[in-house]
């Protein structure tokens, strides 16, 4: 029994003496031979190091110019009803609050109308003058639209040509979203479809007619800055809406097949005209190049003149970074060139 205590014993010597000795060789090398590993990380991580300029070429692609608003369901304007005749109203065929088909008559005024006077002579031989027959000149006021009739005038109500004596509003709704300055660079015509989400509502649907309004005030007045620039498009009349009902307006604002385009990234500008930067110039400095540009995207500008398919560009304008700037064009953001 005290063998087998006095091996153990021994064993355990030996293993404690084998692990003391490599601490020992591990302090010696820590201490007289320093790794080179952390001189080496820090060369590849030297932040002066010289990589060269990131470069790209135009890449050809289908392109496709959408844009995604938010909008509101509104009713459509009342239209006027214009009095045709200068005289007095004397019948009307409907009241207010009755629904009228376009093209109907709704309200009669009258004109008292005489005819010209005629030179004659008596039984004496004297000129005499016999006034002209008087009579009454009668016309309807026909509605503009389909809708519901209001009427602002009485009956015999003196009226001019032109005067306002009621409206009709119709029962059709359309869609409206503001567009900033932005966005109208992107919309370079109208656009020919515009497709509306409501949601909890019917399924998607293709709005009709759409129509970019711009403000039309005097410069410097006070609805300059109120007014804002508006693309509307109608409501199919089959589809039930409600005012007040906000919107997703998806807009196809044109598309390119073939189109030699550049990250946005690359291009200095996005609309019409634009310069990119061409490497290696005279002591190293790019070149500033002159292009002509199509259809522009959130990722990407169509090139229509100025380079080719093989030109290479920077892919980042000098002095700005992909990093500080991102583009969104969908939203109307715009990297600051400046």
């Amino acid at each position: 029994m005290a063998r087998h205590r006095t091996r153990k014993g021994m064993t355990m010597t030996v293993l404690w003496f084998i692990l003391w000795t490599v601490i020992a060789v591990a302090l010696v090398k820590f201490a007289f031979f320093p790794s080179n590993t952390d001189n080496h990380a820090a060369d590849e991580l030297d932040p002066t190091g010289n990589y060269g300029e990131l470069v790209v070429t135009p890449s050809v692609q289908t392109l496709t110019n959408s844009l995604k608003l938010s909008g509101t369901v509104k009713k459509s304007a009342p239209s006027a009803l214009k009095a045709t005749l200068d005289g007095e109203v004397v019948d009307f065929y409907y009241s207010s609050g009755d629904w009228v088909s376009a093209g109907e008559p709704v309200l009669q005024i009258r004109k008292a109308m005489q005819d010209d006077d005629t030179v004659g002579t008596d039984p004496e031989g004297n000129p005499q003058i016999t006034p002209g027959e008087k009579w009454w000149s009668y016309e309807d006021v026909l509605a503009p639209v389909d809708g519901q009739i209001s009427f602002d005038v009485l009956s015999d109500q003196a009226v001019t040509i032109g005067q306002e004596v009621g409206s009709v509003q119709p029962k059709s709704f359309y869609a409206v979203a503001e567009l900033t300055p932005e966005q109208m660079y992107r919309l370079q015509e109208v656009p020919t479809e515009v497709k509306v989400a409501i949601k909890d509502g019917p399924a998607p649907f293709a709005c009709g007619t759409p129509q970019i309004l711009t403000p039309d005030v005097e410069p410097g007045s006070d609805k300059e800055t109120s007014t804002a620039i508006e693309l509307r498009c109608a409501i199919p009349a089959e589809t039930t809406v409600f005012p007040g009902l906000q919107v997703e307006m998806d807009i196809v604002a044109g598309s390119v097949d073939d189109a030699l385009t550049l990250p946005i990234s690359a291009v200095e500008g996005r609309f019409a005209t634009g310069y990119v930067y061409l490497p290696g110039g005279e002591g190293g400095e790019p070149v500033k190049k002159a292009v002509e540009l199509g259809l522009a995207t959130d990722r990407f500008v169509q090139i229509t003149a100025g380079i080719d398919a093989n030109t290479e560009v920077l892919e980042f304008i000098p002095g700005t970074s992909s990093e500080v700037c991102v583009p969104d064009l969908e939203k109307g953001v715009f990297c600051d060139e400046s």
